[in-house]
């Protein structure tokens, strides 16, 4: 059984992931800007890709 070890890149998309969560609210409900909500869902987005990416990866 094999067990997955948090790597630095693995620690840092999901503080990005966290932090464009709760900015991409922030963004849509305090401060009612959608281009910023975009901005925020991207970068989410990627981290999420490249979060996915290196599990697949074993890296």
């Amino acid at each position: 059984m094999s067990s997955l070890v948090l790597t630095d890149g693995l620690i840092i998309a999901l503080t990005i992931m966290s932090i464009s969560g709760v900015a991409a609210w922030w963004s849509r409900n305090i401060l009612e800007d959608i281009n910023k909500v975009r901005v925020f869902v991207f970068f989410g987005v990627i981290s999420a890709i490249w979060l996915f990416w290196s599990v697949l990866n074993g890296k």
